[in-house]
């Protein structure tokens, strides 16, 4: 429970107070504003689980799913 409770605390910090407007409208226009977005989710979410270098494994698979979910997103209408 801990885990999940982490997981949604980074992702709202991540979305909320850490996104600029220029990342959110950088985001929806390219790929690299989208990449900069999920850099802030991956970073947060790092910080967040003490710089466990264990964890890798779990913060690359929720920094790839952030990206397949808002590129798919992005491309819907």
């Amino acid at each position: 429970m801990e885990l999940m409770a982490t997981l949604v605390l980074a992702h709202l910090l991540a979305d909320f107070p850490l996104q600029s407007n220029a990342i959110a409208a950088a985001k929806a226009k390219s790929l690299y504003g989208l990449i900069v977005h999920v850099m802030v989710h991956v970073l947060v979410l790092w910080t967040l689980l003490g710089f466990c270098t264990s964890a890798w494994a779990l913060i690359l698979s929720v920094g790839i799913a952030h990206v397949i979910v808002d590129w798919v997103k992005k491309q819907s209408p």
